[in-house]
């Protein structure tokens, strides 16, 4: 058991490893230098408030899952977890603002989607993480992988979708690895609620992502012909 559930984890970081690597040849592809230089930019403002404030508890709660797990206060840590999260969240807000202004950022970013995405993505991205990871603490060894993997692929997906149709920029290409996260993070809480089958729920969202993918491509297909 053991063998077969490293085995998983193996097969996971594999391609874990081998999909960032055709992201960042498609995200230097799709974006411009400059625009790239923004991606990272971005990234580092939002791996600050991750090092500083959401790290530690993260640590913290990804200690005790089982412990909270086995005294049936795993739902009670969860929501005080979150509850945090979202109050770094709203804190980040003003703070990424006095970046905005002092970093002299008003002609990389407009400023509404740049707070618009710090917040979003500090919630979603931190809940998804946790909760993923969590998974996995809590015996789920396969599903962690198979979401893990969705995720990667579903934002690749999404952000190329982003900033070929509508946004060309960092911050459209940001967007799509959130909606992504939003969307797995939806499924990995029904795994974890109901504890049905992750394939199929996988394959029911699919259908649906695909469902939209066709009218989406069908609503642009004249920016094909440009």
């Amino acid at each position: 058991m053991l063998n077969r559930d490293l085995s998983i984890i193996l097969l996971g970081r594999v391609l874990q490893v081998l999909i960032a690597l055709v992201a960042i040849r498609v995200l230097t592809t799709f974006l411009s230098p400059e625009e790239v230089g923004n991606y990272y930019i971005i990234l580092a403002l939002l791996a600050f408030f991750n090092l500083v404030l959401l790290n530690p508890p993260g640590m913290y709660f990804g200690r005790h899952l089982l412990q909270w797990q086995r005294s049936k206060n795993l739902l009670n840590a969860l929501f005080v977890f979150v509850l945090w999260i979202v109050i770094v969240a709203i804190v980040a807000i003003p703070l990424s603002m006095s970046a905005y202004y002092w970093l002299g950022y008003e002609a990389k970013f407009d400023l509404d989607l740049f707070l618009i995405y710090i917040f979003v993505a500090i919630i979603i991205s931190t809940i998804h993480r946790n909760v993923m990871y969590g998974a996995n603490t809590l015996g789920y060894r396969k599903e962690f992988v198979i979401y893990l993997i969705s995720t990667l692929l579903i934002g690749l997906i999404c952000s190329v979708s982003i900033v070929y149709f509508y946004y060309n920029f960092a911050l459209g290409w940001l967007m799509g690895i959130v909606l992504s996260e939003a969307l797995m993070l939806f499924l990995i809480l029904r795994l974890i609620s109901t504890r049905k089958n992750p394939t199929f729920l996988l394959r029911h969202m699919l259908r649906r992502l695909a469902s939209v993918s066709i009218l989406v491509l069908f609503q642009n297909q004249h920016l094909l012909t440009i």
